[in-house]
């Protein structure tokens, strides 16, 4: 199984209370050293180092802030595309040095499988296929072949997948946000989508005429994306390379001698194109350099001698992403001093533009008008590239000309924000989105995590997010970025409350703004936290002598407020009295166990106890008080004098009953 190396590691968290050079002032000299020498020299430092792609050896620096609002930490990592399921990205619990390790849980979609955390080390292996270009679509090949000379174009984000892990270790817990950068490798050649192309040029044409020539594709990116073009043979024209207003180099024949149609009415080259993939076997895993080639075939034509010209070669619109279809763009204009047809301009949009693209414009081929023809959308392509052609219709017509106009969509208000909510707990059965929370869960426990984002731009993206009405019971926390924590701010009683009905809402920076309302409901969960509670706690009773075993009693009753098995009642009699009487265990039905004597037996007390099912059980007592009444059960007795000794002369009688 392949390990890949983990980047920096670092808290998010607001820097209030740390300055730069106090944070430098944490690492080991040692690591401060190894941050200050160049990549060249990093294979002679002594501190430790991780060694994944052969030859190559890389520090390791791991910082930790914990912000002092909120228990929340970011781990990056990288890794290249294409690696096979199973390998090893980084391990959360050993990188961060969580104090307790306990369990972790990937807080993403049930179908999401590009990486696999361990729950019980945190260990992030890749799950499945992850290819950068299907994954980062907006950067396939963005910046290829990009010219050094050229204008800088904006730093692209970096590709990355962004997911939550909860560490959970006992009643406490912490919030990882991850990102994996995905590393692009050389896994595509060049390609110029067909192996022929058909090129025109007039015999009269100058030395210097331009011929544009359609680019070679390479989706990767930097370094792996097409880095240089070749021609051969050379002559009679030279190959040079010009970067567009998107940074892509842009092959040009550019006619160095003189043609002459009747000498040589045709030429022939090829046209290669080559990555820029590593050469060096031991850098394989990012691929090798890659090449692919077109044959051009060029075609001599008889003198138009003179070719339409822009008046600008280059053109930038802004465009609101609102604008209405129809409105006028630009009035492009080319001028071609050849009389008649050999001077009428034709205005066409590059064929090879995607069909996406050619929908949103509408070019009149007479006047050179640029008009919407459909809505933009900033969030699905925030500029584009468009690339008009003039042409004169002498025949043959002559070279084309080449205006190259980018329009640069401006955001509007016109996304509302989107809440995501993923439970903790959730609730299987529940249709709605449901997280349980524990009545027992002290405050300040993570119940759910809240996402809140915009796909629009600037202030009209940027989105607050809150529980309305407040509730005294929760309270919503920032985490990072869009994502936020729900927590409990009280003790729950479930016996009081059992459900909360929650309802979040989201509203972005716009003018006016946008409101999106999700609701949430949150289920208390039952603990034994009530003991059963007898509705009375002496009972009297009375009952007739020579009574017949069996006989009823009295029913004692109690009551727990709790669920399922904590409020589940048992009932037994204890002590002296439990030889008296026996007790139905579920209804606390009492029976005599014998026929009572009052005149053994006056009076009787029955000691009833109560038990839950809670773990730990909890019980309560009470007392039964038997009295037994009288019946003429006995016939009088002669006590003195007594019978037999003749003696009743003046004597009285005493009877005993």
């Amino acid at each position: 199984m392949k390990v890949h190396p983990s980047l920096l590691i670092r808290d998010r968290s607001p820097p209030t209370s740390w300055l730069c050079k106090e944070l430098l002032e944490l690492f080991p000299r040692e690591v401060r050293e190894c941050m200050m020498i160049g990549g060249r020299d990093r294979s002679n430092f002594a501190a430790p180092v991780s060694a994944t792609i052969p030859g190559l050896l890389r520090c390791l620096f791991l910082v930790l802030l914990t912000a002092p609002t909120a228990d929340c930490l970011t781990a990056n990592y990288s890794v290249y595309e294409e690696e096979p399921p199973g390998t090893v990205i980084g391990n959360l619990a050993a990188d961060l040095q969580l104090e307790t390790v306990g369990s972790f849980r990937l807080m993403q979609k049930s179908n999401w499988s590009l990486v696999e955390v361990g729950e019980t080390d945190g260990q992030l292996r890749v799950g499945g296929r992850i290819d950068r270009e299907q994954l980062c679509p907006q950067q396939v090949g963005a910046g290829a072949g990009s010219d050094p000379d050229a204008e800088p174009q904006p730093q692209m984000e970096p590709c990355s997948l962004l997911f939550d892990v909860v560490n959970l270790s006992g009643d406490k817990f912490v919030l990882i946000r991850v990102e994996v950068r995905v590393q692009d490798i050389n896994d595509h050649a060049p390609d110029f989508g067909r192996p022929e192309v058909r090129l025109e040029i007039s015999e009269s044409s100058v030395l210097g005429t331009r011929v544009p020539l359609e680019p070679a594709l390479d989706p990767d990116l930097g370094a792996n994306s097409l880095l240089k073009y070749r021609l051969s043979p050379s002559r009679p024209f030279a190959l040079e390379q010009r970067s567009g207003a998107d940074g892509l180099r842009c092959p040009e024949l550019v006619l160095v001698e003189r043609l002459d149609r009747e000498s040589q009415a045709e030429v022939l080259l090829q046209l290669e194109a080559e990555d820029g993939g590593n050469s060096d076997p031991a850098a394989a895993r990012r691929g090798r350099r890659r090449t692919a080639t077109v044959r051009l075939r060029v075609q001599v034509l008889d003198s138009n001698d003179n070719s339409p010209a822009f008046e600008r070669s280059a053109v930038v619109l802004e465009l609101r992403e609102d604008a209405a279809p129809g409105s006028l763009l630009l009035q492009l204009r080319a001028a071609d001093p050849d009389l008649g047809a050999n001077g009428e301009v034709i205005y066409s949009l590059n064929p090879q533009l995607p069909a996406a693209v050619r929908r949103l414009f509408h070019l009149d081929a007479r006047s050179g008008r640029l008009s919407l023809a459909a809505r933009l959308d900033r969030e699905r392509a925030p500029a584009l590239e468009l690339e008009v052609r003039a042409r004169d219709r002498g025949h043959p017509p002559s070279a084309a000309a080449v205006c190259s106009v980018t329009v640069r969509v401006l955001d509007v208000n016109d996304n509302a924000p989107e809440i995501g909510v993923a439970p903790l707990v959730p609730d299987p059965v529940a249709v709605r989105v449901t997280a349980v929370v524990s009545e027992a869960a002290a405050r300040g426990s993570l119940v759910a995590l809240v996402t809140a984002s915009d796909r629009d731009a600037g202030a009209n993206g940027r989105v607050h997010c809150a529980l309305s009405p407040p509730n005294g019971h929760f309270e919503l926390r920032r985490a990072h970025g869009s994502s936020l924590l729900l927590l409990t701010a009280a003790p729950l009683d479930r016996e009081r409350v059992a459900d909360y009905n929650l309802t979040l809402v989201a509203e972005d920076g716009g003018a006016p703004p946008r409101r999106t309302q999700r609701a949430l409901t949150v289920r208390v969960s039952d603990v034994n936290d009530n003991a059963p509670a007898f509705s009375r706690r002496l009972y009297r009773v009375s009952l007739a002598e020579n009574n017949r075993p069996g006989a009823h009693l009295t029913t004692v009753q109690a009551h727990d407020p709790d669920l399922a098995h904590n409020g589940r009642l048992t009932y037994r009699l204890l002590g002296p009295g439990a030889a008296l009487a026996s007790i139905h265990p579920a209804t606390g039905a009492i029976y005599a166990l014998r026929s009572f004597d009052r005149e053994a037996l006056p009076e009787a007390e029955l000691l009833v106890r109560v038990t839950d099912g809670g773990s730990p059980p909890l019980s309560s007592s009470a007392t039964v008080r038997l009295t037994v009444t009288d019946r003429n059960d006995n016939a009088p007795v002669i006590t003195h004098p007594l019978p037999g000794n003749g003696n009743v002369n003046g004597s009285a009688c005493v009877i005993t009953l």
